[in-house]
């Protein structure tokens, strides 16, 4: 990285060396002019006088950028001594007067500018008076008057204008220098905003990859934890060939259970947070979540001696019941529950349950009412989500209780348990209760999940309508 000093340093450095080499050409030129100059013998000037006031005039003038108001005061002093001694007009030594005013006009402070503008007039007006007296004395002729007057105004004139340039040429630089911070200002925001762009993208990326990794936890770990408890109840329904049944069976258990693993691993690189290239972006899934549940495959109930089917598939699909140890074979239609209390969402996820053999108790409290498709889907995942855990933790013989409150300005959903899930070390929370808490805070809700005092789990969730 360049020294910001060092490059101001030779910046000056460089300035003074180009002025320092005006000034002395403007010297050697004036000296050389003033050696030929006539001056009249019985004044007091001389030609090595001429040539010392020369050179003193434009020597001031090598820091006429570094220092214009020191210059052009010394330049001003200079000039007031050539006038007091007898050298009212060097040509061109006096040349560096505007020069001088010049530098000071466009360098130097606003209050230099006008007083070295006031200063050099009246030198101006004093040289033309000067002039018009080389001899001896007092005006008292009319030619003299307007000699005066004449080279007075002409003088005070170029003075006018040297200043006008400086004015115009430090206008010029300060306009030049607002456009190249402006252009800095530009370019800073531009790089500001180009980095918010990449951020924004990183975090929309993220937000998606998150959201996938919450869609396929929700449906393909709900649907494979159903096929697994299905599998495992098939093996004591098969009535022909119950060996082998058995093995298919206990093969479908064992593919599901390697599937639920692997998808587990796929969905710890999705959240990876040290992943460093970002993958696309996926497009997001419908909104309306009412119906059946997507890509549920017909559920085929089995059940042991003494028990009974409730409920209803998701798909609609033939539920085949076998018989096994004395139970009589049923084959037909289980109906959807459709009761109208709950959304039709949670209804195909109770009876997708119950199908699946859980005992399972619902209430609901309040007037249902419609939901937005985001909010309705939330609730839905947290449901399904709270039941997936209960068939996986809580063990044999656990119950699920789920309430639905209707409040004036929230809804708020229970699903609790009397299992074992929290004595078998179930506290820690997974993808599943993490993604359920991400979707909570997108619709504005709470998520609250732990034991119970009583023994058992229980998941709440309020969210506002």
């Amino acid at each position: 990285m360049l020294n910001t000093a060092s490059l101001k340093t030779g910046m000056r450095t460089q300035t003074f060396i180009r002025d320092a080499a005006l000034a002395l050409v403007g010297a050697a030129i004036s000296a050389a002019a003033v050696t030929h100059m006539h001056f009249p013998i019985e004044s007091a000037v001389t030609e090595l006088g001429a040539v010392i006031w020369a050179v003193l005039l434009w020597l001031p003038l090598a820091w006429r950028r570094i220092a214009p108001s020191a210059s052009a005061l010394l330049v001003a002093i200079v000039a007031v001594g050539t006038l007091a001694t007898g050298y009212p007009l060097l040509v061109p030594a006096h040349i560096s007067v505007l020069v001088a005013l010049y530098s000071v006009a466009a360098y130097g402070p606003k209050w230099a500018a006008r007083l070295a503008l006031g200063v050099a007039v009246a030198g101006a007006l004093a040289m033309g008076y000067s002039l018009a007296h080389r001899s001896q004395g007092q005006i008292v002729a009319g030619s003299q008057i307007y000699d005066f007057a004449v080279i007075g105004v002409f003088a005070s004139a170029l003075v006018i204008a040297a200043w006008a340039l400086g004015l115009m040429r430090r206008a010029r630089g300060e306009t030049m220098r607002a456009l190249k911070s402006r252009a800095a200002a530009l370019e800073d925001r531009a790089q500001q905003l180009e980095l918010e762009r990449d951020q924004q993208r990183i975090i929309a990326t993220q937000a998606e990859r998150a959201r996938i990794a919450r869609e396929m936890h929700d449906i393909v770990a709900h649907s494979l934890s159903i096929m697994i408890v299905q599998a495992d109840g098939g093996r004591y329904l098969a009535a022909a060939d119950p060996a082998k049944a058995g093995e298919v069976l206990g093969t479908i258990s064992e593919t599901g259970r390697a599937a639920l693993k692997e998808m587990r691993r796929l969905l710890g690189v999705l959240r990876s947070d040290d992943e460093a290239a970002a993958g696309p972006v996926m497009a997001p899934l419908p909104a309306s979540v009412q119906g059946k549940q997507v890509g549920a495959a017909p559920v085929n109930a089995a059940v042991t001696s003494g028990s009974s089917v409730s409920g209803a598939s998701v798909s609609d699909a033939n539920v085949n019941v076998a018989s096994a140890s004395g139970v009589s074979l049923n084959t037909g239609s289980i109906p959807m529950l459709n009761s109208g209390l709950f959304p039709p969402a949670l209804e195909d996820l109770f009876a997708q349950a119950r199908a699946a053999g859980m005992p399972l108790k619902v209430s609901t409290t309040g007037t249902m009412r419609e939901l937005e498709p985001s909010a309705a889907l939330t609730l839905q995942r947290v449901c399904q989500e709270s039941l997936t855990n209960i068939r996986k933790h809580a063990g044999l013989g656990a119950k699920a209780n789920v309430e639905l409150v209707w409040l004036p300005n929230s809804v708020e959903l229970t699903v609790s348990d009397n299992g074992q899930g929290s004595a078998n070390g179930v506290n820690d929370p997974g993808f599943g209760l993490i993604g359920l808490g991400e979707r909570a805070t997108l619709v504005g809700g709470t998520l609250e999940s732990g034991p119970k005092p009583t023994g058992g789990w229980q998941t709440k969730f309020t969210m506002p309508t």
